[in-house]
């Protein structure tokens, strides 16, 4: 293949990228995805079919993980609806999104790749939907299958429908008592590392008769405060001896009475671009950054239940995290970090999603017409994506996936 090809296939594919990152600040796909979880659907089986036919619509034009990552939490709430396992609906979604990404052009990358071969070796460029009735035939009989003989295969991962029992959380709540003698008296939770040095979430505290839950790490510790503190006896039982806490009647820890008010648990998926992804907690601050707490990680598919902030992350891992909604919002937010439950955060600016969805549908008609090719369309809606305000320079540098753009750019020459 000469330049012209890899030049072709990785300006479209990083183009197409920011303006699905694009539609996704301003709040579009997140807007879909809302309307998906509250519409009237009708029954299990026929809902299902109807947001499989909206992915099946998205996925030709947008990037396959963006629509994955939305849809995520309406098929996961659609099983605990049906009470049966994740795995059987979240497949079908997989699925769904790569046969629909087959229908145009830019739906995958490898089209574009191929597209990219062709031009390079003098073949005249296809245009946006020359694969669509291919593509559409393989749709078609893929959801035909997925929906009839299909789901007699489909993996039947059975869990604790307890997150708590899941994750291996252990541990219960414990009611820990600061005493004026304590050495955490005056000091921060964050200066005080518990979770690295003992292996205790400090999950709520109560102070002048207020519960304070999921506290910042910042926080001061005060002589007097009554900690609501989680994880294994022996653990809490370490940090009371070690710390001068006072446990309930001066005993062994037990789980206590009162419920910490407040927060919310909510799975979330280590996706790519995460920054957790090669790093632990403690090397991110991870408690600190985003005002939530671990209480439980699964990685390769198997509950870590001790010594978690030393866990390093890789794509797949997924946290159970307790937080408040404002906090959980900014984590849901960043990129990487993919909700498994619905997490109602903003959905963004009306105006710029309108532009936004302008601006996709106005590279799809010039390119599906022929007036421009696709990378110069891609590059114009870009241009206008970032003139119009729907996506900052700033955010595509931190957010888009450079581990695409540049393995198709070293790879494909070869």
């Amino acid at each position: 293949m000469d330049v012209t090809g890899c030049y072709y296939a990785t300006v479209t594919v990083a183009a197409m990228l920011v303006l699905g990152l694009g539609l996704r600040k301003t709040g579009l796909v997140a807007a879909i995805g809302i309307w998906a979880r509250t519409a009237p659907l009708g029954g299990k089986t026929l809902r299902m079919f109807i947001l499989c036919l909206l992915v099946a619509f998205l996925s030709p034009f947008l990037n396959n993980t963006a629509v994955v990552i939305v849809f995520i939490p309406v098929f996961a709430a659609l099983a605990d609806q049906a009470g049966e396992p994740v795995s059987m609906y979240l497949m079908p979604l997989s699925f769904v999104a790569i046969m629909g990404g087959t229908v145009t052009l830019i739906g995958t990358a490898t089209n574009l790749v191929v597209h990219g071969e062709a031009i390079a070796r003098g073949y005249d460029e296809l245009t946006m939907f020359s694969i669509a009735p291919v593509g559409l035939i393989c749709l078609a009989v893929g959801m035909l299958y997925l929906f009839t003989v299909g789901r007699r295969y489909m993996p039947r991962r059975e869990q604790p429908p307890d997150l708590s029992s899941r994750y291996g959380v252990r541990r219960f709540t414990t009611e820990l008592r600061v005493g004026p003698n304590s050495p955490a008296a005056g000091r921060s939770l964050a200066e005080l590392r518990w979770g690295e040095r003992f292996d205790v979430v400090i999950v709520g505290v109560e102070r002048a008769g207020r519960v304070i839950s999921l506290p910042a790490g910042e926080r001061v510790i005060e002589a007097g405060d009554r900690l609501f503190a989680q994880g294994a006896a022996a653990n809490l039982l370490r940090l009371a001896q070690s710390q001068k806490l006072d446990t309930p009647e001066g005993g062994t820890p037990r789980e206590a009475s009162e419920k910490v008010a407040g927060g919310r648990m909510v799975e979330v998926i280590m996706g790519p671009g995460s920054a957790l992804l090669g790093r632990t907690l403690r090397d991110l601050h991870f408690a600190q950054r985003y005002d939530v707490t671990v209480l439980g990680v699964q990685s390769h598919g198997t509950a870590v239940t001790d010594r978690i902030a030393q866990l390093e992350f890789s794509v797949g891992d997924i946290l159970l995290v307790r937080g408040e909604a404002d906090a959980m919002d900014r984590l849901v937010d960043e990129p990487g970090f993919i909700p498994m439950a619905e997490v109602d955060h903003p959905v963004g600016s009306r105006p710029r999603a309108a532009f936004a969805a302008a601006i996709m549908a106005g590279v799809v008609l010039v390119a599906s017409l022929g007036i421009f090719p696709i990378s110069t369309a891609s590059m114009a809606g870009v241009a206008l994506m970032v003139f119009t305000g729907c996506v900052r320079v700033n955010e595509i540098y931190a957010e888009l996936d450079w581990l695409v753009v540049f393995v198709m750019a070293g790879l494909i020459p070869l």
